[in-house]
């Protein structure tokens, strides 16, 4: 079969796939052998993170073209690295998620304007800025790319 596979995530065991095309979430063991489908996601984000229990992953916007169809707010969800039924950590996104870092306690997303937590267990959104762009952590860092510089956040 045809493969868009857009994020990737690794753990001890598996590696973990996004494929757009086919709007799922997948996993093949490290060590190579079949693919396994672990969800199918409507309107999925090419992100992806692990932390060895949960895949959590981002749905887009939807802005459709035609009026009669409601625009729909992007999401961060969870799905056990078994699959299942994902949860819903975060709604009402109101900007595609760009890049996402298991953290815990939290999930970190970045977007195009900003950078922010939500807990693993679900909750409140909170903000580190309104500044977007290229993201990394270390150290219990977060590190921005801007036109600005490179800005640094304690986690």
């Amino acid at each position: 079969p045809i493969l868009t596979l857009t994020g990737l995530a690794v753990d001890a065991t598996q590696v973990y796939f996004v494929d757009t095309l086919a709007g799922s979430i997948g996993a093949v063991p490290i060590a190579g052998g079949p693919v396994t489908t672990l969800v199918t996601v409507d309107r999925l984000a090419p992100v992806l993170a692990s932390d060895g229990t949960y895949l959590y992953f981002s749905t887009l916007l939807s802005t459709p073209d035609d009026p009669n169809i409601t625009v729909q707010d992007g999401t961060i969800q969870r799905v056990s690295v078994q699959g299942g039924t994902p949860t819903v950590l975060a709604s009402a996104m109101s900007e595609d998620v760009r890049a996402l870092f298991s953290e815990p306690p939290n999930v970190v997303f970045g977007s195009d304007n900003s950078t922010g937590r939500v807990p693993i267990a679900g909750g409140a959104v909170s903000l580190y800025g309104t500044l977007g762009g290229p993201l990394a952590i270390a150290g219990g860092a977060l590190f921005v790319a801007s036109p600005m510089g490179v800005m640094r956040a304690a986690l």
